[in-house]
């Protein structure tokens, strides 16, 4: 096996944890009715290019979560299909978001498998850019929010940046 076999066998993985490309499809199908292709280009644009999810992903998906009574479909043109959230989804969509807590524990321990893979200097480098972007991300968001989740965010943003000045110490002096 030669090296860039190798590099293939531990590349990261392009897939979301399970039960997440549905609760993202049917939250975005929340805001409007959308066809799959508009899905794939919705979810690729918020990702700037960087990650859109497939064919294969999404349109398997729709039909499930259409079968499910989840979502359904508002609209066809020639072989395209236009789909909307359906009562029962707007009501899958607040439970599951009342319990995202279990997503985030699982994006955590998929995250801390891949990264336990790197040496310490590339963690280190891994969570610095992950800070950065987060921040940027953060920063585009400031125009639509509310005045109280901006109050609220201000908040949580200046307990973070104690914690950052704490690190920062831990870095300069070692200890």
């Amino acid at each position: 096996m030669n090296v860039s076999e190798c590099d293939e066998d531990v590349r990261m993985p392009h897939t979301i944890p399970r039960g997440l490309l549905r609760l993202i499809v049917m939250t975005l199908l929340k805001d409007q009715d959308m066809t799959g292709s508009e899905i794939m280009d919705t979810l690729a644009k918020r990702h700037g290019g960087k990650w859109r999810p497939s064919p294969g992903s999404i349109y398997p998906l729709l039909e499930s979560l259409s079968e499910k009574g989840l979502i359904e479909v508002v609209g066809t043109e020639g072989r395209s299909k236009t789909y909307g959230l359906t009562e029962v989804g707007k009501a899958h969509i607040k439970a599951a978001i009342s319990r995202k807590g279990d997503f985030e524990h699982k994006a955590r321990l998929g995250r801390s498998l891949w990264l336990n893979l790197l040496e310490p200097g590339h963690r280190a480098h891994f969570f610095v850019s992950g800070m950065n972007a987060t921040l940027e991300l953060l920063g585009e968001l400031v125009p639509e929010l509310s005045p109280a989740q901006k109050s609220k965010i201000y908040d949580r943003l200046g307990k973070l940046a104690e914690k950052l000045g704490n690190l920062q110490t831990h870095f300069k002096t070692g200890a």
